[in-house]
């Protein structure tokens, strides 16, 4: 070999090398671009149930109505939460595994949940990603 075709190989490898080491800290920016959302929804998450258990306890404070009222903007501030979450999910910019261990039991809870009936119409809810996620992961007919 001469003295170009050494330095043609050398700068071949630099180049294999530099490539490998940019794919591997890009794997890692996903992962912490991940962690940082996953700690968005976890917050927005426990900041609107805080948010809902606080008005329900103050319950007696309030006219019926009004107590309704609140209650109803509340529930739909957490909905809401949980809505993005899920659009995450859907968008695949979480891990799913984690996100479903997390997750499944208190969705589940939600679409169940007699005071959330009124907000899940199939035709006419605003709330879809929570319908699509809660469907995908309890659809006994898969």
């Amino acid at each position: 070999m001469d003295r170009n075709q050494i330095i043609t190989a050398i700068l071949s490898i630099l180049s294999l090398v530099v490539s490998i080491l940019a794919y591997i800290n890009s794997l890692n920016s996903k992962k912490i671009s991940q962690g940082q959302i996953e700690l968005q929804i976890h917050q927005h998450i426990a900041e609107s149930e805080n948010n809902l258990l606080n008005i329900l306890m103050k319950k007696n404070e309030f006219t019926d109505t009004y107590f309704n009222n609140i209650l109803d903007v509340a529930l739909q501030f957490n909905l809401n939460a949980y809505e993005e979450a899920c659009a995450k999910y859907i968008d695949n910019k979480v891990d799913k595994k984690r996100f479903k261990k997390n997750y499944q039991a208190p969705i589940t809870s939600i679409v169940k949940e007699p005071m959330y009936n009124k907000f899940f119409n199939p035709n006419t809810s605003n709330y879809r990603a929570i319908l699509k996620v809660n469907q995908e992961w309890n659809n006994l007919e898969k």
